[in-house]
């Protein structure tokens, strides 16, 4: 049996999550339960759980506060938000998982069977936690990449572009080297268009602060400082141009 502590301070929240994982997992046992960041840390040093359904704003504090003062834990965390968190974004570049409340069934299915495929995978809890705690103040921001050989922790200002390959993506660093993900660019368009990051093709996501010329014929292309020449399709072409113009004012 997997064994899971709930952290919620709504009771209604509380209950309805209770009840859908008693209807869809047979076998996952709710060990205990918790409604505040003191509660929760006396429980989660003595019970051992496997997952802990963490809500983020408590009453006395947050999700954040019970996992400081947890030294060498093994447990996973599956983040409970509101829809207008503000530590969604650090806990997607952290590589942690959430679900949004209301929850809905779709969205904890999804959670709970990426957690027993992952439980016992590389991705480590202080890499993950120490990411998502420096993410979640200060302007640049750290990813972390998990990929079939290693765990990586990326400072987004090191990626100078993505390429898409179908189902996956490829990630270029200044360095030189590049990450094969199985992500698609989509999914990083979406945590990374808000840092500079600029979609200019189907295949391609570029970090703006890299592009030394742009080739405004046809759709034209754009060369990076390593001389990588990528190509801009003509519906993104007044997209780029706005972000350049935006980032010639910064």
């Amino acid at each position: 049996m997997i064994k899971v502590v709930i952290v919620e301070d709504n009771f209604v929240a509380l209950n309805v999550l209770k009840k859908m994982i008693f209807n869809y997992f047979s076998d996952i046992e709710i060990v205990g339960e918790a409604t505040n960041v003191e509660d929760s840390i006396k429980l989660l040093k003595t019970i051992n759980p496997d997952l802990v359904f963490l809500d983020i704003e408590l009453p006395d504090g947050n999700a954040f506060n019970i996992l400081d003062s947890i030294e060498n834990y093994n447990f996973k965390v599956i983040f409970v938000a509101s829809h207008d968190n503000y530590a969604i974004k650090a806990i997607k570049f952290s590589a942690l998982d959430y679900i949004i409340k209301p929850v809905l069934k779709r969205e904890l299915v999804e959670a709970i069977v990426k957690f027993k495929k992952n439980y016992n995978t590389q991705l480590n809890n202080d890499i993950q936690h120490s990411v998502l705690k420096e993410n979640m103040g200060g302007k640049s921001k750290k990813i972390v990449l998990s990929t079939s050989k290693e765990v990586l922790v990326v400072d987004t200002n090191d990626i100078m572009h993505l390429e898409s390959d179908s189902f996956y993506t490829h990630i270029y660093l200044r360095n030189g080297e590049s990450i094969f993900m199985t992500k698609t660019l989509k999914e990083f368009n979406t945590m990374l268009s808000e840092y500079g990051f600029v979609r200019i093709h189907n295949s391609h996501l570029v970090n703006i602060k890299y592009i030394t010329s742009f080739n405004k014929k046809d759709g034209g292309h754009v060369v990076l400082n390593e001389n990588t020449i990528l190509p801009v399709s003509r519906r993104r072409r007044n997209v780029l141009i706005s972000a350049l113009q935006k980032e010639e004012k910064n």
